[in-house]
């Protein structure tokens, strides 16, 4: 009869490949047996029946799992599904880190703390104080995060990714008990970003380096394109809902369709444009609705005309990508996974 404690760690294993774990489940839940109980009879009876695999053990098993679903090398899906999901990763943390300089840039205008700029008069007080701007500035760790992500130091790039996405989830949350309402919108953008940061364990140790030049490169352009969405959007009479975030996001994710349609490139891109095209129109279908709702009733059709305009270019674009990554995935074979020790 197994014991409780082998039964969780078999619960645990099976995040593992069906193929790795027939070659080593066995080995694998001895030796964390063996480990765990006590020499000590009593202490282990306890241990058997009411311990549960530590912290480090369930972290080394998700690694793995990560490693081995997500590989490096091949020519099969697994590793083309690795490539698209680490493509998503370094898009979702570049978007971030540019959206961290922009709102450390618009907090520093506010507050009257931006060399050559004049603070706006909005006809209340700026909000200060030493939270506040610490806040903006964890938030902002994502761009040194996605740095290291690009240099190769994936664990620090993780640690600060954490910092950032732990700032934004205490604000959420903060907001919630400050009375604001609970809109789905905003609550399915927490949930996209926890997504996007469990994305960056794809860059595993095995996986390939992160090729620089084009990454550093593709930084100072999100920026610019964040910073000129911003005047835009304080400069020119122009109404919220063309310009909040499920709109810009509809935008340059059908864009990007458009240009890979025309460039053709690899499998892994077409995988991970389909990723965010459907995560994207998520957002969008999601949001539309309350927005419709926030506009006066004078706006309610463009509010309404212009969302389902950004659905339709994101599917428009978005289908005959989805259609070339289906055939190149069922030409792929399903190779199982390795069953060398790791």
């Amino acid at each position: 009869m197994t014991s409780v404690l082998e039964d969780r760690y078999r619960s645990l294993l099976r995040i593992l490949p069906a193929d790795y774990r027939a070659a080593w489940e066995e080995e694998m839940v001895a030796t964390f047996l063996t480990a765990e109980l006590s020499d000590d009879p009593e202490d282990a009876e306890y241990q058997a029946e009411f311990g549960r695999p530590g912290l480090a053990e369930v972290a080394s098993v998700v690694g793995l799992a990560v490693r081995l679903r997500l590989p490096a090398g091949g020519s099969g899906r697994d590793p083309l599904l690795g490539n698209a999901v680490r493509l998503v990763a370094l898009i979702g943390l570049l978007v971030s880190a540019a959206a961290g300089v922009v709102g450390t840039g618009t907090h520093l205008w506010l507050i009257g703390k931006l060399p050559g700029v004049a603070p706006p008069d909005l006809g209340v007080p700026p909000t200060l104080g030493v939270l506040p701007t610490t806040r903006v500035l964890l938030v902002a760790a994502a761009l040194p995060a996605y740095l290291l992500l690009v240099t190769g130091h994936q664990p620090a790039a993780r640690v600060l990714a954490s910092v950032s996405l732990g700032a934004v989830l205490i604000t959420a949350v903060g907001d919630l008990f400050a009375g604001y309402p609970l809109m789905a919108g905003r609550w399915l953008s927490l949930l996209l970003d926890v997504l996007v940061f469990a994305t960056l364990w794809a860059h595993h140790a095995d996986a390939p380096p992160v090729p620089r030049r084009p990454w550093l490169l593709a930084l100072p352009a999100a920026i610019a394109v964040a910073v000129a969405t911003f005047v835009l959007t304080v400069s020119v009479p122009v109404t919220w809902w063309l310009v909040d975030w499920p709109a810009i996001a509809c935008t340059l994710v059908a864009v990007g369709l458009a240009v890979h349609l025309v460039r053709r490139g690899g499998p892994e891109w077409s995988l991970a444009l389909v990723m965010l095209g459907t995560v994207v129109l998520a957002q969008r279908l999601v949001t539309l609705p309350e927005s419709v709702d926030a506009a006066t009733a004078a706006h309610h059709t463009p509010v309404l005309v212009a969302g389902l305009v950004e659905i339709a270019a994101v599917a428009v674009a978005g289908l005959p990508v989805a259609l070339w990554t289906r055939r190149a995935w069922r030409r792929l074979p399903a190779d199982p996974v390795e069953t060398a020790r790791a």
